[in-house]
C-alpha cells in the first residue's frame, strides 16, 4: 500500500510533468524547445502542409501557434478531436505512412511519440516514414539517460532490470499508471516505452542535427531536426550579399 508521503511525491512529479500548465517543468521545457518549431513554420512558404505524428489540438493550442496559413495534419492511433478548420486529425500508424507520396509535407513534427515505438525495429520504421515524406522534420525524444524516467515517474527506472520494472508496476501506481494486478498487464506496460540514446538517434535521422535539451546538467530529450532545402538556400543567398 503507498504511503501518504509517497503519494505526496508522486501528486508532485506530475503536477511538474504536466505540460498544459504554464508553471510546469514540462511547459517551459517544451516551450523552449517549441521556438525551434517556430523558426522552421516561418522558413516555409504560405499554404506549405504539416504534418503532426502523435499530435494533438491541444499541443498546438498550449504553445501558441495560431497561424492557418499552413494546414496540420495529425496522425494518432485513435481520432482526435479538432475544432480548428486548419488542422485535421487523422486515424493512422507513425510506422506505416504509405498513404502519403514522397515529400508530401514541407515539415513533419513529432514531439514525444518516438518512444512508443517498442523496438529499435518500429522506431526505424517511423524514422524512415518521416524521412521519406517531410522535405523537414522536428523529431523529440526523451532521453534514456535522464535519471527521473518521465513515464513511470521513478528514479533510474530505465535502467532498472525488467523484472524489478515489472515488479514495481505490480505494486505501485507508477508515474502516470495504475497498478498492474497481472504480471501480463506489468509487462506490457514496461515494454511500452523504448527511451533513446543520442547515438541512437542519430542512427535513426542520419541527415539531422541532433539538439540536446539538458536540466541540471543531465540529458532531458533529445531533437533531431532537419530543415527544409529552400531555407538551407536562403541562407546561402543571404551569405554571397554579406
Amino acid at each position: 500500500m503507498e504511503t501518504a508521503g509517497l503519494n505526496r511525491i508522486k501528486n508532485w512529479l506530475r503536477e511538474l510533468g504536466r505540460s498544459d500548465k504554464a508553471e510546469s517543468l514540462a511547459y517551459r521545457l517544451r516551450g523552449a524547445r517549441f521556438r525551434f518549431v517556430r523558426a522552421m513554420i516561418g522558413e516555409l512558404d504560405p499554404g506549405a502542409p504539416i504534418l503532426d505524428v502523435g499530435g494533438t489540438t491541444d499541443y498546438w493550442n498550449t504553445m501558441g501557434h495560431r497561424d492557418p496559413s499552413h494546414p496540420i495534419v495529425l496522425l494518432n492511433k485513435t481520432k482526435e478531436s479538432s475544432s480548428c478548420p486548419s488542422i485535421t486529425a487523422m486515424t493512422g500508424d507513425a510506422r506505416d505512412l504509405s498513404r502519403f507520396a514522397d515529400g508530401s509535407f514541407a515539415l513533419v513534427h513529432s514531439n514525444s511519440t518516438l518512444q512508443y515505438m517498442t523496438s529499435f525495429d518500429d522506431q526505424r520504421r517511423m524514422a524512415s516514414e518521416i524521412r521519406r515524406v517531410g522535405l523537414s522534420y522536428y523529431v523529440q525524444a526523451p532521453s534514456f539517460w535522464f535519471p527521473l524516467e518521465t513515464h513511470f515517474l521513478f528514479p533510474a527506472f530505465q535502467w532498472l532490470p525488467e523484472r524489478i520494472q515489472i515488479a514495481l508496476a505490480m505494486k505501485f501506481a507508477l508515474g502516470w499508471y495504475e497498478r498492474q494486478t497481472s504480471l501480463t498487464a506489468a509487462r506490457a506496460l514496461v515494454r511500452s516505452i523504448r527511451l533513446v540514446t543520442r547515438a541512437e538517434l542519430s542512427a535513426l535521422f542520419p541527415d539531422a542535427t541532433i539538439i540536446t535539451e539538458r536540466y541540471f546538467g543531465w540529458t532531458k530529450s533529445y531533437v533531431a531536426l532537419k530543415r527544409h532545402p529552400s531555407a538551407r538556400s536562403l541562407d546561402d543567398r543571404k551569405g554571397n550579399k554579406r
